[in-house]
């Protein structure tokens, strides 16, 4: 969890020069920009996490296995995967919560 909030963190600063520019280039008010960024954010992260979740599953990586014609080895197992999809996910939830409360508590 802790990794998650320090990369929402992170994302959240980039976002912030990316905003600046679509305010001053696009003309829009700045906050509304930076909510659309982190919109985007963190679309793509939760997207990115269930995207390594589907990949690191053992019946794709099975799948993978007997489509490439190579030697079929038993999945061995394995959290690694799963922990890393979800640093992505919740940092994605994280920042999809930031964008919400910049909607509705600033964009008012």
């Amino acid at each position: 969890m802790l990794d998650s909030l320090k990369e929402s963190v992170v994302f959240a600063g980039i976002g912030l020069p990316v905003a600046i520019l679509l305010a001053l280039f696009i003309h829009v008010v700045y906050i509304d920009a930076f909510g659309f960024v982190l919109l985007i954010e963190s679309c793509g992260l939760m997207l990115l996490g269930g995207a390594m979740d589907i990949a690191g599953s053992p019946a794709v990586k099975r799948f993978v296995s007997i489509m490439s014609r190579g030697k079929v080895t038993p999945y061995a197992g394995g959290d690694r995967d799963v922990a890393g999809a979800a640093v992505y996910t919740v940092t994605g939830v994280i920042l999809f919560i930031s964008s919400l409360a910049v909607a509705v508590f600033l964009a008012a």
